[in-house]
């Protein structure tokens, strides 16, 4: 086995020897390490003219030896190597980069940089290399000649301890370097031999947490850097508690100072420290989040103001760039204007508490090379937090007079501002919580500004036009709730190109056809790009976009469409994204898809449709697939949440992925109908036809009544009686004085009743005359009636009189506790319910039961045919 390995490594070793010089420089092989199993990647380098070696991630304990000789980048990242043993890059001699960033590495032998004197850039930050005497020799960089980036931060987490600084003796060409530092860090002489030195970093991030030990910085804390080229200092993430005024004095050559994320010191110490930069021209002061972030002690919130004790210390100071946002800064005096107003071309202070004198800011004519000024963000003050420790200590502050100010020329009829004539971005994002209705006629200055944000400002109009802004090309005035712009404020800045109107910036019917924001957005023919999301608008002019031909981007995200915002003729032919993501759509028509497509052929239009209470029913299924097929490219890629026709939560993705069987289910269901209607119509045709052969006269009857032919009219008056009252010989008292009586003397009915049946005559031609000769039958339908002998007959023959010329011939008079159960089929098959009476009792004579009775009897006129 072993011989096997090392025929494997001559193999290994041949080959890279032949790659390394081979004219086809663009070409990548692959070389083995020390350990087979583990490769790395080799390229050519065309700038270094070497090959380039990765290494990253490859689990290597060790240094790859089979490496080409002309290796001027070596990528050791992410490995596990431990310690650099003595001349373990002897075979890499031309290496200009070596990066060793989380290797694991705590242990550094003397001689491990052994031959690299063509090194420049050194990275081993992120390892456990402790910053003393035992890990780095005096000499371990000596070899480094031609070293000038050096990166060892990172590494020892100690907060105290000593600098080794003799091992930077050697490092003459350094020109940056980064390494740790303890909290009270004072350098050694070894350093100030950095004569190139530029750049000096003593912060980083570890697991994203800060990895800054030092706290201090005196006034001798940077000396031995006096001779040096030091231009950039870098102090990110160090949990500083002091700064003493004169720290940056010994820094002659210093532009740029970043103390990004320096908790627990506060604003105010860091502008004295300035006092180092007196009658030095600076590149960029950066400083967000320098506060205090627990406690309002009276001295902390001290530290958060900007006051002219301060500023006067800096009598002649130049500053470019300065950023002071996200630093609870409370007050800032007017002399910071005059202070840093001749150099400053970039000022940050969003994201402050600015309570005293804010109008300051307001002052920009003092900046007179101001190109980039942002001051939003003021309004989110815990003014409830610290208001009690500032009446102790700063009640000779006035903390409102100057927004009063500003609140007053703000709202002056003709009030004209004055900008620096340099200014080319204002950012005024939530600085006030209203100020209403502006009346700024004129703005002086700003013939270069094209970006002005004056979102979230509780503005509520402009009324009338601005002269100045024709060069304006971005306006945000959103969230401003209750907004009303006329359209000759909107003709303002004619030029814009990109309108943003968000977050209820519009309010209800703002939009309407011809109306003054209608008019003053489609006179913007510049415009690019249209903003209106968050306004749950529900509806659009069709061609609100058309006379803006030159729109790219329109964001309509967060509202309540329904359908396609805009008509298809008006949709603008160069747009490239259409964001209509969290509102009502539920799927498109053709023609909006084909429109889109066409569209998307064009400029390859984005469509955002997330959010939408998209359907996968049967009517989208059109859609659904279109969403797989087009061109057009959509947000999610086309995978949206969707809703089938039973409710079920879905996925397009999933619905197009078993196409056929949807299809099958939404034209099945069409299908399945219109057969089952065909087969039900086929069916009721058939039976019909089989009913009509079998009872042809019948229905010839039918249809003769149904034309009217022949037709005589049948009337009460054509009968002898009004009704024959039928009833047993037992009832016979029943009948005639309790029934016979009252139809006959109150109503007047002629009748015949069965007890009129003279004795010795026939009962059967009784009933039968009886019944032919009468109008109605009405049966009086008792137990005894039932237990009669000729009651069945009597029923039958009644039944029988029954015919479609006389319907409702029979009346039954259901006396006691009879049921119509009782009676025979035939007689209720011919009897309609209006004709059936339950009487528990024979009624009293002024009952509203013998009006219904009489209804009944005296009812129509009936036809029949001859």
């Amino acid at each position: 086995m072993t011989t096997l390995l090392n025929l494997l490594n001559l193999m290994t070793s041949v080959w890279t020897s032949l790659a390394a010089t081979s004219s086809l420089s663009s070409q990548s092989f692959i070389v083995a390490s020390v350990n087979p199993r583990h490769h790395c990647s080799i390229t050519h380098n065309d700038v270094l003219k070497g090959t380039s070696v990765d290494c990253q991630n490859r689990s290597l304990t060790d240094i790859p030896k089979a490496l080409p000789a002309d290796t001027v980048i070596l990528q050791l990242q992410h490995n596990n190597l431990y310690q650099l043993r003595n001349y373990s890059f002897n075979h890499v001699p031309e290496l200009v980069q070596l990066y060793l960033r989380y290797c694991n590495l705590s242990s550094l032998e003397p001689r491990a940089f052994h031959g690299l004197g063509r090194l420049q850039i050194l990275r081993m930050d992120h390892n456990n290399l402790l910053l003393d005497k035992d890990t780095y020799s005096s000499d371990i960089f000596l070899p480094l000649t031609s070293l000038q980036v050096l990166n060892l931060g990172v590494n020892d987490p100690r907060t105290t301890g000593e600098i080794p600084d003799d091992i930077f003796v050697t490092l003459l060409t350094l020109e940056s370097l980064t390494i740790d530092t303890f909290q009270d860090e004072s350098f050694g002489n070894g350093l100030s031999q950095l004569k190139k030195l530029t750049c000096l970093s003593l912060g980083g991030v570890w697991s994203d947490q800060p990895y800054c030990a030092i706290m201090r910085l005196h006034n001798n804390t940077f000396s031995v850097f006096e001779k040096s080229r030091l231009s950039q200092l870098d102090l990110q993430y160090c949990d500083l508690y002091l700064i003493e005024v004169g720290t940056f004095l010994p820094l002659s050559h210093i532009t740029t100072v970043s103390m990004d994320t320096v908790k627990y010191l506060g604003i105010d110490p860091v502008i004295r420290a300035m006092f180092g930069f007196n009658g030095r021209n600076i590149s960029q002061m950066i400083c967000p989040y320098c506060f205090y972030p627990h406690g309002t002690s009276l001295e902390q919130l001290r530290n958060q103001m900007i006051s002219k004790e301060t500023t006067s210390l800096l009598e002649n100071i130049c500053i470019g760039h300065l950023d002071f946002s996200h630093n609870r800064i409370l007050y800032i005096d007017t002399s910071f204007v005059f202070t840093f107003g001749k150099c400053l071309t970039y000022l940050d202070l969003s994201h402050n508490y600015i309570v005293g004198h804010v109008g300051t800011i307001f002052l920009l004519s003092f900046f007179r090379k101001l190109q980039y000024v942002d001051i939003s963000f003021q309004i989110n003050f815990k003014k409830n937090d610290i208001d009690g420790v500032l009446q102790k200590g700063i009640e000779e502050q006035d903390t409102r007079s100057n927004r009063a100010v500003i609140n007053k020329n703000l709202h002056a009829p003709n009030a004209v501002f004055y900008f620096p004539p340099s200014l080319r971005i204002l950012k005024l994002r939530s600085v006030s919580t209203n100020m209403g209705i502006l009346f700024s006629s004129e703005i002086k200055g700003a013939q270069h500004l094209t970006t002005a944000d004056l979102a979230y400002n509780g503005i509520k109009g402009f009324p009338q036009h601005v002269r100045g802004l024709e060069h304006v090309q971005s306006m945000d005035f959103s969230g401003n709730t209750e907004f009303r712009m006329t359209e000759q404020f909107l003709k303002s800045f004619n030029c814009a190109t990109h309108l943003f109107l968000n977050n209820k910036a519009l309010s209800q019917g703002a939009l309407l056809l011809d109306g003054p924001l209608y008019n003053g957005i489609r006179s913007l023919v510049h415009l690019t790009r249209v903003e209106m999301s968050g306004n749950k608008i529900q509806f659009l002019p069709g061609d609100f976009l058309h006379p803006l031909t030159n729109i790219s981007y329109v964001k309509l995200s967060d509202n309540s469409f329904v359908k396609m915002p805009f008509d298809l003729p008006f949709i603008p032919k160069d747009l490239t994204i259409l964001d209509l993501s969290t509102n009502s759509l539920t799927h498109m028509s053709d023609k909006e898809m084909n429109t889109l497509d066409t569209i998307s052929y064009r400029n390859r239009l984005t469509l955002k449709l997330e959010g939408n209470p998209i359907s996968c029913s049967c009517q989208a299924l059109s859609f659904v697939t279109w969403l797989s097929t087009t061109y057009v490219a959509l947000d999610k890629g086309g995978n949206y949440t969707c809703v089938d026709e039973e409710g079920v939560i879905t996925s397009t993705s999933a619905v197009n992925a078993n196409f056929n069987w949807h299809w099958r289910r939404c034209r099945g269901v069409f299908w399945l109908l219109f057969t089952t209607i065909l087969m039900c119509l086929l069916i009721m045709a058939v039976v019909s036809t089989l009913l009509v052969l079998r009872n042809m006269t019948y229905f010839q009857h039918r249809f003769l009544l149904l034309l009217g032919r022949g037709a005589q009219i049948v009337t009460r008056d054509a009968f002898q009686k009004d009704a024959y009252i039928a009833h047993c010989e037992q009832d016979n008292n029943l009948a005639c004085n309790g029934i016979g009586m009252v139809l006959k003397q109150r109503y007047m009915l002629r009748l015949i009743l069965s007890h009129d049946c003279l004795p010795g005559h026939m009962v059967i031609k009784h009933v039968v005359d009886s019944v032919n000769d009468s109008w109605k039958t009405v049966l009086v339908v008792t137990e005894n009636f039932l237990d009669d002998d000729w009651s069945y007959f009597t029923m039958q023959i009644a039944a029988n009189a029954v015919t479609s010329t006389n319907p409702s011939r029979v009346i039954l008079l259901l006396i006691g506790r009879i049921n119509e159960a009782l009676l025979p089929d035939f007689l209720l098959s011919v009897v309609s319910e209006d004709n059936i009476f339950h009487l528990k009792n024979i009624p009293d004579e002024e009952s509203e039961e013998w009006t219904h009775i009489q209804n009944r009897i005296l009812t129509g006129s009936e036809y029949y045919f001859t």
